[in-house]
């Protein structure tokens, strides 16, 4: 099997943490676009609780 990458895992590791950071991104928006408002009441409420 030739290496077409001289850094195979390297590279392989790279696309997967893009494509991680773009997943998370994309749930973040879906969760919190549509109850905006609400997401905001539960965080105050949650800030109180959170020690760091």
């Amino acid at each position: 099997m030739p290496q077409i990458w001289p850094m195979n895992w390297v590279t392989l590791f790279f696309y997967f943490l893009v494509v991680f950071l773009i997943f998370m991104v994309l749930v973040y928006f879906v969760v919190n676009i549509p109850s905006l408002s609400v997401s905001k009441k539960v965080a105050q409420k949650q800030s109180l609780s959170w020690t760091w």
